[in-house]
C-alpha cells in the first residue's frame, strides 16, 4: 500500500456574508417577498425602500426582482434606467 501525505486539508467551512440588501432587510425586520409586496402596493416602508434602493444600486446587489417592482432595470454597472428609455 502507499504512504498516505499529511496535506492541509483544503475544505475549510464556509462563511457566506450577507449582501448589503439582506442586512437592510433584516434593519427593516422584513423579508424579499414582504418588500416588494409594500414596493408594488405602496404601503409601509415602500417609500424608504424605494430611496435606499437609488442611493445603493450603483454600489450593492439588489434583486433584479425589486428593480422590476419599481420599473427599472440595470443599463450598465452604474446607471438605472426606466423601462420607459428615462433615466431614473
Amino acid at each position: 500500500m502507499g504512504t498516505r501525505y499529511k496535506f492541509a486539508s483544503y475544505t475549510r467551512p464556509l462563511s457566506v456574508e450577507k449582501t448589503k440588501w439582506e442586512l437592510y432587510l433584516d434593519e427593516l425586520g422584513l423579508e424579499d417577498e414582504t418588500a416588494i409586496h409594500a414596493l408594488r402596493h405602496g404601503t409601509g416602508a415602500a417609500a424608504e425602500i424605494q430611496a435606499w434602493v437609488r442611493s445603493n444600486c450603483t454600489r450593492t446587489f439588489i434583486p433584479e426582482m425589486v428593480l422590476g417592482v419599481l420599473g427599472v432595470e440595470m443599463v450598465f454597472a452604474d446607471v438605472l434606467k426606466r423601462k420607459e428609455d428615462e433615466i431614473w
